[in-house]
């Protein structure tokens, strides 16, 4: 009894670690390495409508323990590159979703505000992107918003010195 209380305390302390090891990690966004990256959709986009999900699946709630999810509407205001799948281009309105929880690469966006994101699209049309792939339109950089715009210098896909 005593050997299966111990390895009982043993998987607790494992599970609790494990929950505590995972969480999002983000390295600074660069927009040179992103733009040359053949899989992912850059976007500028304005938030109109956000609502929150109740989730009722057990599996997700016990990985994240997360039951709220947020759906958000978006005006695309420009398209800058597409993947492999993209936006509809005559479609003004698409739909990304999220966690609320940071640690899991979730986000939170404001209503009314531009963003640049970053994400794919699925088969089904679907954008999905993270707290890592994404910024307030208004906290880019002049050479970032000139690097979007075709204004400044293209981006290096080369490999050579991408640092900005």
């Amino acid at each position: 009894m005593e050997r299966t209380v111990i390895t009982l305390q043993s998987l607790l302390v494992l599970l609790a670690t494990f929950h505590v090891a995972t969480g999002c990690m983000c390295s600074q966004l660069n927009l040179d390495v992103e733009m040359c990256n053949p899989d992912v959709t850059v976007v500028r986009a304005k938030v109109i409508d956000a609502e929150s999900q109740f989730i009722d699946n057990e599996i997700y709630d016990i990985l994240t323990q997360q039951r709220e999810r947020r759906s958000y509407r978006l005006q695309l205001q420009n398209l800058y590159k597409t993947g492999p799948n993209e936006i509809e281009r005559n479609e003004s309105v698409f739909k990304t979703a999220s966690t609320i929880e940071e640690s899991m690469c979730g986000f939170t966006l404001e209503l009314g505000v531009d963003y640049l994101l970053i994400g794919t699209v699925n088969d089904m049309g679907d954008f999905s992107t993270n707290l890592c792939w994404l910024s307030p339109w208004e906290d880019l950089s002049e050479s970032q918003v000139s690097l979007l715009e075709g204004t400044g210098p293209a981006p290096n896909c080369k490999g050579e010195d991408m640092s900005s």
